[in-house]
């Protein structure tokens, strides 16, 4: 578009269609229909033609990311690769290659933000992603999004069950077998952050595209991003390499709160079918333990061991801070407004200082160690923001 026919401004009438947009991109990054394999593949094949890159030579299904990573690392590991692409019937020679994510899927999309930002002027652009993409962003890639990624991260092998290795399996062939071993451990763990498209996940930015050719008419500009649209409806993660692709099935649950961060009081609230999950509370990654484990069987002293703030803010939301300060012995030795510092047996012949405090944003009380040398409120409150003097602020967030 030239410069002077810049879209410098948008009508109420096309403001008013943002709300389609969010709604429309959050169900599909939060979508757990089943992928349609065709359409997710030839979208794949799609994006590789469009940049110029050789098509991969065949494509696989995995049922989870972590499954995925898992495939990738025993792709990538020469001792496995000639008896995985045999099972496959894959020619010899044909390994994984060299990851074409860079060429494949970013620079499609590098070249679509060019095409509408040299199309748009910054108001515009910055009011369609603040309405439109960062709104779904924070929900599916904030939120959803990087709690699979640190899970996937995490739970590299001790989390992995019999499930989601059979799927492994199933994906290259039962002669891997048992030889996989650590060496697949050490791999995962050393190539964790390998390119891969984010698939349903990249919401936010597809639905920021989508905004523009719909609303503002920009076809030409967001053309390359026609097979990203359809890869994202059917796909959650996608490893393009140069001779396989790999692309991962979508969860089978996706269980967020309100205010779109992921929560399940009893279960995983990510859920992918070949068993791997991710365990979360008003948006705190926590243990299957503690979701899992009926509230009045939880131990109030595991406030005391865990280091995470927000894992402690969770435990003893769910716990209740009155059966947590009874369980734990509290005394308080001061109070100011809303605050309460307490005094928490610790079980070993020690009590240390808590500040029990409330959370305007989440509106759930908490309790958070402070220094040993802190016997007010004001002093717990100016050592928990690093000064000398606790100067209360205008407004609590």
């Amino acid at each position: 578009m030239n410069q002077k026919n810049k879209i410098e401004s948008l009508t109420e009438e096309q403001k008013s269609r943002f709300p389609e947009f969010v709604d429309r991109w959050m169900k599909i990054g939060l979508s757990t229909e089943r992928a349609d394999h065709l359409i997710a593949e030839n979208a794949l094949r799609e994006c590789y033609k469009i940049t110029g890159i050789t098509q991969p030579k065949q494509i696989l299904w995995t049922t989870s990311p972590l499954a995925a990573c898992i495939l990738v690392s025993i792709l990538k590991n020469e001792k496995l690769v000639n008896a995985i692409l045999k099972a496959k019937k894959i020619d010899p020679g044909a390994s994984v290659g060299a990851s074409v994510w860079a060429n494949v899927g970013a620079s499609a999309k590098d070249s679509v933000w060019e095409s509408v930002g040299a199309s748009v002027g910054a108001s515009v652009w910055e009011s369609v992603w603040a309405n439109v993409g960062a709104s779904v962003w924070e929900s599916v890639w904030a939120s959803v999004w990087e709690s699979v990624g640190a899970s996937v991260g995490a739970s590299v092998w001790a989390n992995v069950g019999a499930s989601a290795k059979d799927s492994v399996w199933e994906s290259v062939g039962a002669s891997v077998g048992a030889s996989v071993g650590a060496s697949v451990k050490e791999a995962v763990n050393e190539n964790f952050y390998w390119s891969y498209y984010l698939g349903q996940f990249d919401a936010g930015a597809l639905g920021f595209f989508e905004y523009f050719k719909e609303v503002c008419n920009l076809i030409k500009e967001t053309k390359k991003a026609i097979p990203l649209w359809d890869l994202s409806k059917h796909s959650s993660w996608v490893y393009p390499y140069k001779n396989i692709a790999i692309i991962c099935e979508k969860p089978i649950k996706i269980s967020v709160n309100k205010a779109g961060k992921i929560h399940c009081d009893d279960g995983p609230c990510i859920l992918y079918q070949d068993g791997f999950a991710v365990y979360g509370l008003n948006g705190v990654l926590v243990s299957k333990e503690i979701v899992e484990t009926p509230s009045y069987k939880l131990e109030a002293k595991l406030i005391l061991t865990e280091k995470n703030a927000e894992i402690r803010r969770e435990i003893v939301r769910k716990i209740g801070i009155v059966r947590t300060c009874e369980a734990l012995q509290a005394k308080i030795i001061d109070k100011k407004d809303d605050y309460e510092l307490l005094l928490l047996n610790l079980g070993d012949g020690r009590s240390r200082p808590y500040l029990k405090m409330k959370n305007p944003s989440i509106d759930a009380l908490h309790i958070e160690g402070v220094h040993p040398d802190c016997n007010t409120v004001e002093k717990a409150l100016a050592w928990r923001n690093g000064t000398k003097i606790y100067i209360k602020p205008e407004v609590l967030t």
